[in-house]
């Protein structure tokens, strides 16, 4: 992102954790907000359950 000239603060990664590959972890803080029920946190920052029921 450096090259693009763009400066994070931090990541918001909406996702439902079903990989088995994640990337580096970025100098910044991230946040998983997780969709669905999670097994296994995901390996750096930190996450938040999102309930998909009304």
């Amino acid at each position: 992102m450096e090259g693009r000239g763009l400066a994070p603060l931090c990541m918001i990664y909406l996702t439902d954790l079903a990989c088995n590959r994640f990337p580096q972890p970025p100098p910044y803080p991230v946040l998983w907000a997780c969709v669905g029920e999670v097994s296994a946190p995901p390996p750096f920052g930190e996450w938040l359950s999102i309930n998909g029921s009304e």
